[in-house]
């Protein structure tokens, strides 16, 4: 287990409040999906308790503004100033601005469309946008959290931010849009590729992951102040967070028997789990006899067969594998964090939450 970073909870009302004002008040069906995706409502609109997640993107970003020395309520909204000082006693360092309510937007619209790729209808307890509302509808209400999110980015500069630092922060997130739409066609493309090296596999979603975790720590070194050299270096501290981050959803899996079941049998098609990849890749004997008989149907895909896939893993050092990709994901975030001019409190803030994402302990 690893320590919770109170980051995470200690912007989490404010930001929630400043994600509300991007959404605003209208009753239209489509907002509705919006405030569903967000975690505020159930299907019919009804306020629910539901964990909405860490907000982690927003996060990031607001711990390498204050890191790097920058006044984040500048950008909170003139609704919230109040609210925000009188939580936290000054203005310096309030729970939430537009930037990070528009990265966690421009998630949000990721993860719209991701789940609308893969076909994932989400978990039974809450059920993907797309699944509930129809997969036209979530295409639209994942364009609408991208616009919206770059609406958020946009109000900073009427809150005190150099117009000129909010436009470079708009064009920081529309690369790494970009870039993730590059990282997800080399996914698809590898995906349906009669021969995928685990390697290659590996790197295409370390760069899926790594795109919007790169922006949000850029943008956070950005609106922080810090110099040209490092906003460079917390751009690529975010990268490699990022990249320890989506690998270690992939290393989850084998730790949980529920998703473990709905990747493989995912996976004995497409090849959408790394673990099995590399199992598949690297299995001989009897274990690769197994593999290829589920994947070819030869046998049933019953529990106990996707269960004998187990120590399978084990015996070809899947999970190490991963592991060890992580580490080293880890130790270039490391590297980063050296070349940043900050003080050592504020660097083992930052090492401890990209240990925190990567599930490693800080």
């Amino acid at each position: 287990m690893t320590t919770r970073p109170a980051v995470l909870d200690r912007h989490r009302p404010a930001l929630e409040a400043a994600l509300k004002r991007s959404i605003g008040p209208s009753k239209s069906p489509l907002y509705a999906m919006l405030r569903y995706q967000l975690g505020w409502n159930d299907h019919h609109g009804m306020p629910v308790l539901h964990t909405a997640g860490d907000r982690t993107h927003a996060a990031l970003l607001l711990l390498l503004a204050e890191s790097l020395g920058g006044d984040t309520a500048r950008a909170v909204p003139p609704a919230s100033r109040d609210e925000a000082t009188s939580v936290h006693g000054s203005n310096n360092g309030a729970s939430s601005i537009p930037a990070a309510a528009g990265m966690e937007l421009a998630h949000a619209c990721a993860q719209v469309h991701l789940s609308l790729r893969h076909g994932d209808p989400g978990m039974p307890e809450r059920p993907a946008l797309w699944w509930v509302f129809s997969s036209s509808q979530g295409i639209n209400a994942g364009d609408g959290l991208y616009s919206l999110a770059r609406l958020s980015l946009m109000e900073s500069a009427t809150l005190g931010a150099p117009p000129a630092a909010v436009t470079h922060a708009l064009a920081i997130l529309d690369r790494a849009c970009i870039a993730l739409a590059q990282a997800h066609d080399r996914q698809i493309t590898l995906e349906t590729a009669p021969a995928v090296s685990p390697d290659d596999y590996a790197d295409a979603l370390e760069q899926c992951g790594a795109a919007l975790p790169s922006a949000a720590a850029t943008i956070g070194a950005l609106l922080g102040g810090a110099t040209d050299d490092a906003v460079e270096h917390a751009g690529a501290f975010g990268r490699h967070t990022g990249a320890a981050w989506r690998l270690r959803q992939e290393l989850d899996t084998v730790e949980n028997p529920v998703a473990l079941a709905k990747s493989f049998v995912e996976a004995l098609d497409n090849r959408r789990s790394l673990p099995l990849l590399h199992a598949l890749s690297h299995a001989t004997g009897a274990d690769a006899q197994h593999l290829a008989a589920l994947r070819r149907r030869d046998i049933p895909i019953t529990d106990d067969a996707l269960a004998a896939i187990l120590p399978i893993l084990d015996r070809t050092g899947s999970p190490a594998w991963i592991a060890q990709r992580i580490s080293r994901a880890l130790r270039l975030a490391d590297a980063s964090l050296a070349s940043l001019p900050l003080p050592s409190s504020a660097r083992d803030n930052l090492a401890a939450f990209a240990r925190h994402l990567a599930g490693q302990e800080s």
